[in-house]
């Protein structure tokens, strides 16, 4: 009997743990912004040989990110409770929210400017903002945001489980690919023409 009742208590400790943690959904810890210039030049020849002019462009833009942990993802096979101690293995960090607005996209017009026959056009305008955007999604994951998540996260959930009793706190992740850290944009010349 005696076991039936603690093995209960186990159970209701346990779901109690895990309602706690999915309660808060997606736990976003880190939000870092991002700046990136962007430069380019289009050249004008006359028979290929003689040069017309040189446009030469620059812009300054901004992407915020926030990244977390979807703790909606959680089973009950990631917790385990032994008395006052308790093991979460949380689902991979990714990126919750990625903003790119256009209206931090600022051209930089002491280094912009037009050139006799050369110039770059609203499309190109579009066709660098888009690239930048590319890029700086391929550089998150290399950027260290994986990293301090994963500490906040750890910093945050520990302060939470002491609180509810829990002595012992040992905390896991689960593995991040950088293609399932945020989601590329696939960019073709395509998408230009």
């Amino acid at each position: 009997m005696l076991i039936v009742c603690l093995m209960s208590c186990r159970e209701k400790q346990k779901t109690l743990a895990i309602s706690k943690i999915k309660a808060v959904s997606k736990l976003a810890t880190t939000e870092a912004t991002l700046s990136k210039m962007i430069f380019a030049s289009e050249q004008r020849r006359f028979l290929g040989v003689i040069k017309l002019g040189e446009a030469q462009f620059a812009a300054r833009t901004k992407a915020t990110v926030t990244a977390g942990v979807d703790l909606t993802k959680i089973k009950a096979d990631d917790i385990v409770i032994e008395g006052n101690r308790i093991s979460v293995k949380l689902p991979a960090v990714e990126v919750i929210n990625f903003e790119y607005p256009f209206s931090s996209y600022e051209i930089d017009y002491t280094i912009t400017h037009d050139a006799f026959a050369a110039k770059i056009d609203i499309k190109e305008h579009e066709e660098l903002y888009r690239r930048a955007e590319s890029q700086i999604r391929e550089q998150l994951p290399y950027l260290g945001i994986r990293e301090t998540t994963e500490q906040n996260t750890t910093l945050l959930l520990e302060k939470i489980l002491n609180s509810l009793g829990y002595e012992e706190v040992y905390i896991t992740y689960g593995p991040t690919k950088p293609e399932n850290f945020i989601q590329p944009i696939p960019l073709t010349d395509e998408d230009f023409q």
